[in-house]
Parts: structure tokens; sequence; C-alpha cells
């Protein structure tokens, strides 16, 4: 394998970096402090991504957390021609920030999606991992590139093998409902498990409705709301709500309408419209 040089992403902030995108997705909060302290260590990739949080996943953050996404759009625009010249010379890092960047039409005037997928392609043959997820949804979905779901697979189980928590709950989406594989629920939980033992939020969640459902062994609502649980206190839209609705209904927790109307209201903040739809009713049937 080629080795990387050592540039601007290897400089002091990149733990930081490296953490928020591990809970990026999951946990926006978290990952926000992460980009800025990464940014403020003059780390690149931080510059990138709270660029994209601000212009793509605002309402996911706090009001008080939220800044001018035209301000970070300049930032990014700044440090383009040295993205630009670092994935030149084969800076595999460099190279998926440049995608992320050409993803998201971040620093540009607009999207593009096959030069993108060019980008994320040559990392993804140095073995960025990172890399590899984000060609998969573009292969998964067929942006920028033609669709084949089978590559998607391959592609989500080579990052998923390296221990990359996000393409680990992506294998297991697809092993989940049949995408590009034939359905596999124990498939589908060994994966979500894997990356749920790196506090993956979303893995989490996804596991919670497998227990829910029944489609791990027997329905076992204590356990999904367990995992909900570990899902919401990270502050996961998806694990609010339904927590929230397992303490409306009484589903493996003893019945508490006050804290699920609060856990409702918290994920319909982050934009979560089912969470918005089940507080109305709530507060419908509540107040009599």
């Amino acid at each position: 394998t080629k080795r990387k040089k050592k540039t601007e992403v290897m400089q002091p902030g990149n733990a930081d970096f490296e953490r928020g995108l591990e809970v990026w997705g999951s946990n926006m909060p978290e990952a926000l402090g992460h980009f800025r302290r990464a940014a403020a260590a003059g780390h690149i990739g931080g510059v990138v991504y709270l660029g994209r949080l601000f212009a793509k996943h605002a309402p996911t953050l706090p009001p008080t957390q939220r800044e001018s996404a035209e301000l970070w759009q300049r930032k990014i625009r700044d440090v383009l021609p040295q993205l630009q010249a670092g994935a030149d010379a084969g800076d595999s890092r460099l190279q998926f920030l440049l995608a992320v960047c050409l993803d998201g039409g971040l620093g540009m005037d607009q999207r593009d999606a096959q030069m993108a997928a060019q980008w994320y392609l040559r990392a993804a043959q140095q073995g960025d991992a990172r890399a590899m997820v984000n060609l998969a949804i573009f292969y998964q979905h067929g942006d920028g590139v033609p669709q084949q779901k089978q590559l998607a697979v391959e592609l989500f189980r080579q990052s998923a093998e390296q221990g990359h928590s996000n393409a680990q709950c992506h294998l297991a989406f697809c092993y989940e409902n049949g995408l590009g594989v034939p359905q596999d629920s124990a498939q589908a939980w060994r994966w979500y498990q894997l990356a749920s033992t790196q506090r993956h939020a979303y893995s989490q969640n996804n596991m919670g409705a497998m227990c829910e459902a029944g489609r791990h062994g027997a329905r076992n609502p204590h356990a999904a709301a367990l995992l909900f649980r570990a899902a919401a206190v990270q502050h996961f839209p998806g694990g609010q709500c339904n927590l929230g609705l397992c303490l409306a209904l009484s589903v493996g927790v003893p019945r508490d309408f006050r804290r699920a109307a609060v856990l409702l209201a918290r994920a319909s903040a982050q934009g979560d419209g089912q969470a918005a739809a089940r507080l109305a009713h709530l507060r419908r049937f509540t107040v009599q």
C-alpha cells in the first residue's frame, strides 16, 4: 500500500476530527464540538465539516449553536487550493475532503457528483475507509455513477472490516433490508452490534427496532427500550423519538407522558417529522 504523506490533516486536532466523523449523523451536537476544536487547532478537515454542518444540517443543532453558513463557505473557499494541491499529490485524506466539498457543493457554485465520485474512488483505492463508505452510498443510489447495489455492499464491507462504525451500520442496514445482498437478520444484528460497541447511536436505534419487532429472536420490548435509551442519551433524534413512544405507550417501560413529551420535543427540534406528529397527537390525547 502507498504511504500517505503527512499534511495538514495530521496536525493537532486530528483526534477531534476523527471522533467528529464517528458521531456524524447520529450525534450532531457532539460532532460540532469536536469539529470546532479541530478547526481551532488548524485542522483543515474541521473547517470543511463545520461548513458542511452549518450549510446542510443546521436544524439538527440547538439554535444557540448555529453559525452563518456563508461565513464557513468563505473559509472553505480559502482552503480549496490547498485541498486540490494535496489531492493531486496523492494524499488520500485530502482526496476524501476534496470529494466531500464537491459532494456538498461546499465553497463552490454547485455540486459536482461525478467529480466527487472520482475523488472518493481515488481515496478508496488507497484504503481510505471513509471514502469507501461515501463511494458506496453513491453506488447504492446511482449518484454520479451507475447504480450498483452489490458493489456498494462490497465497499461497505471493506470499510466495515477496518472497524469503521458508519460502514458497519450501512452494511447491517443492507442485510436487514436485502439491499444488494439476501436479507439476513442475523448478519444485520452482527454488524449493528459491532457498530454499537463504538457508541454508534444509529445502530443502537436500529437494534432497538429489531428487538421491538421480533426480528432478532423473540420480541423483547424491554431490550428495545434500553437500546433506544442508549441512542437517545447521545442526542440521536430517532432514539429520542422511539424512546418517547415507548414511554407514551408503555412499551418495555412504565408509561410516563411527561418524559415522553420531552423526548419527542427534543427529536422534533432536530427535524424529526415523526416525532413532531407524535408529539402533537400526544398533546391532543393528554389535554382533555
